[in-house]
């Protein structure tokens, strides 16, 4: 490897058809040496004698070795799998060796190589990881908006194209790296609350957080039912899930107070202060905490009805 010219890192992958992979191994290492305050070039070639000079090579050049910064995939004598059997990709490999340093965390890097860095992997070693709902239908997933950025058929070539995917995957980058260090605080905030709590049924806390975050953060947690937290003036209590990216909630809310507001569900429940129950069945709100307690401890005494999960539209 050479020497940077004029303090310009160089990154170099291949030129013509872009794919997630790619794209996504550009977003990472940009983010890297953002961080690092390095300036930097992104080559798109198959010259020689330019992945030669590069100070990072992805997707191109026949050669993994990441102590060198390099990282193909598509050579004869690439074996590279993780535990579960699926083979890297460029993307993957870039977030092998520098994940952590983006991130600042190895929590994070992991949480965010299995929602997309293992999708996009297997993806590009043509591998199927979702299943149709219908015959006719095909995945529209992250690799597919990736290729919305090629020129269609018979447009005239620009390097905006790749540019404009890089820009758009690193902003994806970004914000799952925010979403999840989120994730984290919620976790160290549920298990704290957890642990704190003499009825792990139900688990009050001290910030609200959001459906999302507590859905993934909860599910360690066998038997918790009931979070109960703070939402602007009003007091939640909102439902565990049975596994993150489920509508089935562990026990639901009584089938008797679904879709009551007000009156209606005071008089149902006897408190006082309730305002609102989800049809859905996965939310009620009272005005006090004390309400919102109670309206918990009233859920866990009922049995709610079986049957199909309503869709929440909030």
């Amino acid at each position: 490897m050479t020497t940077k010219t004029n303090n310009i890192t160089k990154l170099v992958t291949h030129d013509g058809t872009f794919h997630t992979d790619d794209v996504f191994a550009a977003a990472a290492l940009s983010l890297l040496l953002a961080k690092k305050k390095k300036k930097f070039l992104i080559i798109r070639t198959r010259d020689p004698r330019s992945i030669a000079d590069a100070d990072y090579v992805f997707d191109v050049g026949g050669v993994y070795q990441a102590s060198k910064n390099r990282f193909d995939h598509h050579q004869a004598s690439f074996k590279e799998k993780r535990k579960n059997g699926l083979p890297y990709s460029s993307f993957g490999l870039v977030w092998k060796k520098f994940g952590r340093q983006i991130c600042d965390g190895e929590e994070v890097k992991n949480y965010i190589d299995k929602l997309l860095v293992e999708q996009i992997d297997a993806t590009d070693n043509g591998l199927n990881v979702f299943k149709p709902i219908t015959a006719h239908a095909f995945n529209y997933d992250i690799s597919s908006v990736t290729a919305s950025f090629l020129p269609v058929w018979g447009e005239k070539k620009s390097a905006k194209f790749f540019r404009n995917a890089v820009k758009f995957t690193t902003h994806i980058l970004k914000k799952e790296i925010r979403q999840f260090g989120a994730l984290v605080r919620a976790k160290k905030i549920i298990n704290q609350a957890y642990k704190g709590s003499k009825n792990k049924q139900i688990v009050i806390l001290k910030t609200d957080i959001p459906r999302y975050l507590a859905d993934i953060a909860t599910e360690e947690y066998k038997n918790m039912l009931y979070l109960v937290f703070q939402h602007k003036k009003n007091w939640k209590v909102l439902t565990v899930r049975k596994k993150a990216g489920s509508f089935a909630n562990k026990k639901n809310l009584p089938r008797s107070w679904a879709g009551l507001t007000g009156r209606q569900l005071q008089r149902v429940t006897g408190v006082l202060d309730a305002v609102f129950c989800h049809r859905g069945l996965f939310l009620a709100v009272a005005k006090s905490k004390a309400g919102a307690i109670k309206l918990a401890e009233l859920a866990l005494l009922k049995t709610s009805a079986k049957g199909r999960q309503v869709v929440p539209r909030t």
